[in-house]
């Protein structure tokens, strides 16, 4: 009712279509058409890792003419990547991806992402149009028309209460669990009634908290071990409290209830 959630893009030749920033640089490569690259293990409980990575995004509305740099590179790789499957079946051009998927929802200026496979709730927050090649992270875009900031909804997902709720939905798999679109679909995020005061305030302060957790591991991860990153660290966890708190407070959770979510009372 409030999201889409999106696959990541297959381009079927993911070490072909991914190249690193100084490999694209070297050879003048278009920018048009490279995207940022994210996969499931950059991705962390409200930030993404840089892997220093672009991908070459091409789907049925590119033309390749207009990036021949990039169209050079992937010529040099033609016989491989017209083995695919369903380009040997005239299906699409050797050049284009397996599977595009919505590239606006990519596009977007603002998603969350997350793994198709984690041991808890990794919701990060992407404002820099990050692409994923392989499928293996899911893109949440907040549908047009809805007041809400999108990381109220970063805040909800990765709170306490909701982490201990996905465990009932999310299919097991070995230690981890599945992000897939329909139990993750099932979630039930809180929404707010903005002629409401309270509940517009408590709205915007858990915003307020989210955007303070995002600079804070900005901070953190711009820095070596030291004792000022561990002040940093000890400044997430309370900050992570509060959102919790939050959270709690707004789906009515009970003292005894929180025991119970938080392993207190078996």
């Amino acid at each position: 009712e409030l999201a889409i959630i999106e696959q990541g893009s297959k381009s079927g030749k993911n070490k072909i279509f991914t190249v690193s920033y100084e490999f694209a640089k070297e050879n003048n490569f278009e920018k048009d058409i490279l995207r940022m690259n994210v996969k499931n293990s950059d991705i962390e409980r409200f930030f993404l890792k840089e892997r220093q990575n672009y991908l070459i995004y091409i789907d049925n509305n590119t033309d390749i003419k207009k990036c021949p740099n990039i169209y050079n590179y992937l010529s040099k790789h033609k016989k491989e990547l017209s083995e695919r499957n369903e380009v040997k079946q005239g299906l699409y051009s050797w050049f284009r991806f397996d599977r595009p998927r919505r590239k606006e929802i990519f596009d977007s200026p603002e998603k969350l992402v997350v793994p198709y496979r984690a041991e808890y709730n990794r919701f990060a927050y992407d404002n820099e149009q990050y692409f994923n090649d392989g499928g293996d992270i899911r893109a949440i875009v907040l549908k047009q028309g809805l007041t809400l900031n999108i990381k109220y909804n970063l805040g909800v997902l990765n709170s306490n209460l909701i982490n201990w709720y996905y465990g009932f939905i999310g299919k097991p798999k070995g230690k981890s669990r599945e992000y897939f679109n329909e139990p993750m679909s099932k979630i039930p995020v809180r929404t707010i009634d903005f002629n409401n005061p309270a509940e517009k305030a408590t709205h915007d302060k858990l915003v307020s908290l989210v955007d303070k957790m995002l600079e804070l591991h900005k901070k953190k991860n711009s820095m070596p071990p030291s004792s000022e990153r561990e002040k940093i660290e000890r400044e997430i966890a309370v900050t992570d409290e509060k959102i919790d708190e939050i959270v709690y407070g707004l789906y009515g959770v009970t003292e005894e209830e929180r025991r119970v979510i938080e392993g207190e009372v078996a």
